[in-house]
């Protein structure tokens, strides 16, 4: 993204009260404390590039199963 990273548009989202949408963080950063990070930002989930197929499968039932 040109203007805002995924985080920064991620709290502008979170600002808003009527936001509840389940958000999973889909991203390259993918050291060892990343996926702790992103959900103490408030992510709903962690997803790793390269994109494991049975991860995406499992991150995405998890909340479509709700």
């Amino acid at each position: 993204m040109s203007e805002m990273s995924g985080v920064e548009t991620f709290k502008l989202l979170k600002e808003k009260n009527q936001f509840d949408t389940p958000v999973i963080a889909l991203t390259a950063d993918a050291d060892i404390d990343s996926k702790e990070k992103y959900l103490a930002l408030g992510f709903d989930g962690y997803i790793p590039k390269p994109i494991n197929i049975e991860l995406l499968k499992k991150g995405l039932s998890n909340w479509l199963n709700q």
